[in-house]
């Protein structure tokens, strides 16, 4: 709980005086991403944080404790993706790191594949609906989530949340719109309205997929014995 003086122009919603002081019952903070500073380059290191953070519901603690390792495993990323962001090695790097704290963490295997890596589509929906059915498809215990590269004009990685008809929701580390429609993107840097667009770079996509843990199959074993 948090003290104000009653004098205080701070207005919380709940609160009573009491000896002079507002008491100020501490709410739950809302689910939300972890959000990069403005003008830096670390969109990566955030896409990771924040699809792990989908993943596992982590805490702003655990962000905290993958945030430090992320860092600490790939000096050789520093201090140029600061300013300068990295490309989908520097993303397979810090997925690599990821994977090996999940696995401390949490007691359950890390994966990321780059499903779209040789695929081609027709237009945005086409990409997307085929994400949407990759991202579904999981065995019993398994969580998926994804994260995707967005070149002009945003050069920027994001995690995905979800996947509507007509709409993708973003887990995002900056201003990215929280829900754009498909035809807010192309794929083609030469159609007519590129320039209007923001291109995806979908071959780029990662997909990532939590395994289930060794509790969660002694469980199973369990009862189906």
């Amino acid at each position: 709980m948090f003290l104000f003086p009653a004098s205080s122009s701070v207005e919380p919603d709940r609160a009573f005086r009491a000896v002079g002081f507002f008491i100020v019952t501490s709410k739950k903070k809302a689910f939300a991403p972890e959000r990069q500073g403005h003008i830096d380059g670390m969109c990566a290191i955030y896409a990771v944080l924040n699809a792990c953070k989908l993943l596992f519901e982590h805490s702003e603690a655990q962000d905290l404790r993958l945030f430090r390792e992320l860092c600490r495993k790939n000096p050789q990323l520093f201090p140029r993706i600061v300013y300068a962001g990295t490309e989908v090695g520097g993303v397979a790097r810090l997925l690599a790191a990821a994977k090996d704290w999940v696995w401390r963490e949490h007691g359950r295997e890390l994966r990321f594949t780059r499903p779209a890596r040789s695929k081609r589509f027709d237009d945005p929906e086409a990409f997307f609906t085929f994400l949407r059915d990759v991202v579904a498809t999981k065995k019993t215990g398994e969580k998926t989530a994804a994260i995707i590269g967005i070149d002009h004009p945003w050069d920027h990685w994001t995690a995905v949340r979800s996947i509507g008809p007509r709409r993708v929701a973003f887990f995002d580390s900056w201003r990215f719109p929280a829900r754009t429609a498909f035809d807010y993107f192309t794929l083609d840097r030469k159609s007519e309205d590129a320039k209007h667009k923001a291109l995806l770079a979908y071959r780029q996509t990662f997909v990532l997929r939590a395994l289930p843990g060794e509790g969660f199959r002694r469980s199973r074993e369990k009862s189906a014995s």
